[in-house]
């Protein structure tokens, strides 16, 4: 991934950090052409457009990276996705335990395992373990139950397949969730998506 960034940004004489590049690096979880975007979209930010003879590094400020990485999340659409998981299965009769989580908001379990799928370091595939130690990491307080954080991934898993039957986003098989789309983890993690969807349903601004 990293010679990508490397080749690419030299062709356009673009100096970059070797901790920027690394960070692009991480972000497209394998992806060549996630990568290949990644590097297109923080050119496109820094107003590097065409090769250009430049002897001194392209400072790349935190901010610019997030706006470079959200751009990038703009390729690709995976709104209607995240918010049928955030949403989860309908239910009948009772109402979901709500849970104080570390973005200062509260949300059910479904929420509590986006949130857990998007903390660092990025990955696409974690044992039921790994999965818990995450929840209990977003959780400010008790974490939900073992058996209701497996009853959350199945029901994603039957929505993520609801919505693409053939190439599902994410699979649960019991013991293992594997994330099949690494631009769907990507535009989960670098897109607002999740903070709007709860600022929707709670009237803030």
């Amino acid at each position: 991934m990293k010679g990508i960034a490397t080749s690419g940004f030299k062709a356009l004489g673009v100096k970059i950090a070797p901790e920027i590049i690394e960070a692009l690096a991480t972000e497209a979880l394998g992806s060549p052409q996630l990568m290949q975007s990644l590097c297109l979209n923080l050119c496109l930010e820094k107003n590097r457009r065409n090769e250009q003879v430049l002897e001194t590094k392209t400072e790349v400020s935190d901010a610019e990276l997030r706006a470079a990485l959200e751009r990038t999340t703009h390729q690709t659409d995976y709104s209607r996705t995240v918010e049928k998981l955030h949403t989860g299965a309908k239910e009948r009769g009772t109402q979901r335990k709500e849970f104080e989580l570390i973005d200062e908001t509260k949300g059910d379990v479904y929420r509590a395992i986006l949130l857990a799928l998007i903390q660092n370091p990025p990955r696409l595939s974690f044992d039921y373990d790994e999965v818990m130690d995450r929840i209990r990491e977003v959780c400010k307080e008790a974490p939900p139950v073992g058996s209701s954080v497996q009853l959350a991934l199945k029901q994603m898993d039957g929505i993520a397949k609801d919505i693409k039957k053939d190439t599902p986003v994410l699979e649960w098989d019991d013991d293992k969730l594997e994330v099949t789309n690494p631009y769907f983890m990507f535009y989960l993690r670098s897109s607002q998506k999740v903070d709007q969807i709860y600022k929707g349903k709670s009237g803030m601004v």
